[in-house]
């Protein structure tokens, strides 16, 4: 999915405060809840601006979640690429690692691609399947044969990232909707994101 075209000749700074506004909208309150009348009131603009952007609120939805999710796969793959021979539980733990600091860095696109878990509305399930399926792939690509051929095995490496983070802000006692509404940082240290990766890679990795 891709903006319009009136979209990309925006100027940088008014592209950025139109993105920010959306995302914390939508990742503040889901789907179902977001509001087009809400986000062109924080961002000051008329609501047709919104519809030469993007076609309608579905439109917009999905180019956000694609958006978090393209950064998160392609700062992934730059940090902690496979490479030939490369040992996979070594390269798995690698993986959580950067995953979970990314999450940590980007709490809007983790709080918006945590839905995708969640079950939705028909005319959006169907983008949110697409997305665990691609970050599945992205997790289990290389992995072993024996793994990738156990279904419950595959799912539950290809989601270990989101349910490991889920797990990091719960026994944090870290709430994202304060995080994100106060535009604070989230700094956990990291041998406390090494011990929670290694854990899980040595449970189901053994």
């Amino acid at each position: 999915m891709s903006a319009s075209k009136t979209f990309e000749r925006l100027n940088e700074h008014k592209r950025h405060a139109f993105l920010e506004a959306a995302f914390k909208e939508f990742s503040l309150k889901g789907y179902d809840a977001a509001s087009i009348t809400q986000l062109v009131k924080a961002l000051g603009i008329a609501k047709g601006s919104v519809y030469q952007y993007f076609d309608d609120k579905q439109d917009l939805y999905q180019f956000l979640i694609e958006t978090a999710f393209r950064t998160i796969e392609k700062l992934t793959n730059q940090a902690c690429p496979q490479t030939l021979g490369e040992d996979y539980k070594e390269w798995l733990l690698k993986y959580l690692l950067v995953q979970l600091k990314l999450q940590l860095g980007f709490p809007h696109y983790a709080l918006l691609l945590q839905r995708i878990d969640i079950p939705a509305d028909s005319a959006i399930e169907p983008l949110h399947r697409e997305i665990r399926n691609q970050w599945m792939n992205l997790a289990v690509k290389n992995a072993p044969k024996d793994l990738t051929e156990n279904d419950l095995m595959k799912n539950l490496v290809g989601s270990s990232s989101r349910s490991l983070f889920q797990n990091l802000i719960h026994t944090n006692n870290i709430d994202l909707t304060e995080v994100i509404s106060e535009d604070r940082e989230l700094t956990i240290p990291g041998e406390r994101l090494l011990a929670i990766s290694s854990s899980w890679v040595n449970s189901f990795l053994k």
